[in-house]
């Protein structure tokens, strides 16, 4: 699996297994294994990549006071890449997020192998918490502060959006398949 970090962030990163990967400006160690490193500075938000073992869990504390994080967990058929401010701890696994901080603006972008490349990206501003979970058929999101998903085909092109308010929940019925067969459901 890859993951990636902002390039000027400073990050530790810990599996399911007690590995760690300490990441500060460029400079990576900890007991983590890292097979392959990459980068790509040509980014909005550059990025070092580290191809490490598979993980079922990891979570991230971010360490920076960039003003500036981001986080992508990659597991081949499914990602998760993270970008924002005032984010403090992430937990992602192939399936849910849980992201924490301070006052965070950010966008999630949530996706799982499907025959119409569908991407879920949500974005928020001024939250302390937002946590995701998504099975075949359905996906859950809630915050403490109001946020905007957008269900998009073929990763660009938006189809559904529309914002939620605060401390409610989101539910998306079958967010993988057919557009005819979504279901949105929004709850207190």
């Amino acid at each position: 699996m890859w993951i990636a970090v902002y390039a000027g962030g400073s990050y530790q990163v810990r599996n399911e297994k007690g590995q760690v990967l300490l990441y500060e400006d460029g400079a990576c160690n900890g007991d983590m294994p890292v097979y392959e490193t990459t980068c790509d500075y040509l980014a909005e938000s550059p990025l070092d990549y580290f191809r490490v073992p598979y993980a079922r869990e990891l979570r991230v504390t971010c360490g920076s006071n960039t003003g500036r994080e981001a986080f992508l967990a990659d597991w081949d058929v499914r990602f998760q890449k993270l970008y924002g401010s005032g984010i403090e701890t992430v937990r992602m696994t192939p399936d849910e997020a849980s992201i924490c901080g301070t006052e965070m603006t950010y966008e999630l972008r949530f996706f799982r192998d499907n025959a119409a490349n569908r991407l879920l990206v949500l974005e928020g501003d001024g939250a302390g918490e937002l946590t995701v979970s998504s099975g075949r058929r359905r996906l859950e999101a809630e915050s403490d502060a109001a946020f905007q998903y957008a269900l998009n085909e073929d990763y660009t092109e938006t189809f559904l959006a529309d914002t939620v308010p605060a401390q409610t929940e989101l539910t998306i019925r079958n967010p993988w398949g057919a557009q005819d067969d979504i279901e949105v459901e929004v709850q207190p």
